[in-house]
C-alpha cells in the first residue's frame, strides 16, 4: 500500500514538472535570462515552503548546522545545476527533448545508488530503465523530423540537467533518514536560492517587471505548481521507495512535456511519439 501511495505521489510530481515549459517560455518571452528564471523559480518555491512550515509546524524548520553540507548538495549541487542546465537546454531544443535528456537521471541514480548504497543493479531494473529511456526518446520526437535538431550544446546541457537532477535523489535519500520531507524540500529551496542569487542580478527595468500582473502568474506557476508542489510530492514518495525506482518512475515527465508542447506550442504529435508514450508507461510498469 505504501509503495502504491509513493508511486501516486511521484506520478503527480512528474506531471507537474512536465508543465514547466508553459511558465518558462512565458518568462523567457519577457527577456528574463535562464539564470534569472532559475532564481525566480527557486525564490518563489523557497518563500512558499517557509510560509507553509510556519503555519503548519515550525519544528520542521529546525536543522543541524552539521547537515548543511547535505542541503548544499540538494540545493546547489542538484537544483541550481539541473535548473540552469535544463533551462539552457530548452533554449536549444524542444520541450520534450529537453525533458528526455533530463531523464537520463535514472541512469545516473542507478549507478550512484550502486556505488554509494550498495543497491543491486538487477537485470529487470536495468531493462526497465532502458525501456523507459527508449520510450522517452520516441515520445520526445528526437528520432523524427518533427523535432528541433539535437545540437551538441543542447546535448551537453541536457545531460548536465540529468546528472544534477539525479543528485537530488541521492542526497535526498540521506537527508530523509533524519528529516521530514517538508524540511528537506524547504531547505533545499532555501540553499538553492542563496546559491543562485549572486548570479541572477536583475537590471532595474526587469526588477519592475516582477510586480507586473503578466509576470506574476508565470512566476507563481513556475515556483509553486512546477517546483514547490512536485518536489514536496516527490520527496515524500522518495521516503517510501528506493532512489532508483523513484527516479525511474518519475520519467513520465517527458510524456507530460510532450503533451504540453503539443497543446500549448504546436509541437508535432505523430505515431512515433504516441508509441513512445506507450513504451514509457510499459517500462514504468516493469520498474514497479
Amino acid at each position: 500500500m505504501k509503495e502504491k501511495q509513493a508511486y501516486s505521489l511521484i506520478l503527480t510530481a512528474a506531471i507537474l514538472w512536465g508543465s514547466i515549459g508553459i511558465f518558462y517560455r512565458k518568462l523567457a518571452s519577457m527577456e528574463f535570462t535562464p539564470m534569472e528564471i532559475v532564481f525566480i523559480r527557486l525564490a518563489v518555491a523557497a518563500a512558499a515552503m517557509v510560509w507553509y512550515c510556519l503555519i503548519t509546524d515550525r519544528n520542521k524548520l529546525k536543522i543541524r548546522i552539521t547537515d548543511s553540507f547535505w542541503f548544499l548538495g540538494t540545493g546547489i549541487g542538484s537544483l541550481v545545476l539541473f535548473n540552469w542546465c535544463y533551462f539552457h537546454a530548452m533554449e536549444k531544443v524542444s520541450l520534450a527533448t529537453a525533458a528526455l535528456l533530463l531523464y537520463t537521471a535514472p541512469v545516473f541514480v542507478l549507478l550512484m545508488s550502486y556505488l554509494l548504497f550498495g543497491e543491486r543493479i538487477t537485470k529487470r531494473k536495468a531493462w526497465a530503465i532502458a525501456v523507459v529511456f527508449a520510450g522517452s526518446a520516441l515520445s520526445s520526437g528526437i528520432l523524427t523530423k518533427s523535432n528541433n535538431p539535437l545540437s551538441w550544446p543542447g546535448l551537453f546541457y541536457g545531460l548536465g540537467a540529468g546528472f544534477g537532477y539525479g543528485l537530488y535523489s541521492i542526497f535526498g535519500t540521506i537527508l530523509l533518514k533524519k528529516y521530514h520531507p517538508e524540511t528537506v524540500s524547504t531547505y533545499t529551496f532555501v540553499f538553492a536560492t542563496a546559491g543562485v542569487a549572486p548570479f541572477a542580478v536583475f537590471s532595474f527595468e526587469w526588477k519592475g517587471l516582477c510586480f507586473w500582473p503578466q509576470t506574476l502568474w508565470p512566476a507563481l506557476g513556475i515556483g509553486i505548481l512546477s517546483s514547490m508542489l512536485p518536489f514536496l510530492l516527490y520527496t515524500r514518495g522518495l521516503r517510501l521507495v528506493s532512489a532508483s525506482k523513484a527516479s525511474g518512475f518519475a520519467a513520465i515527465e517527458p510524456v507530460a512535456a510532450a503533451i504540453v508542447g503539443t497543446i500549448f506550442f504546436q509541437e508535432a504529435m505523430d505515431g512515433g511519439k504516441i508509441f513512445g508514450i506507450m513504451l514509457t508507461l510499459w517500462g514504468i510498469l516493469l520498474l514497479v
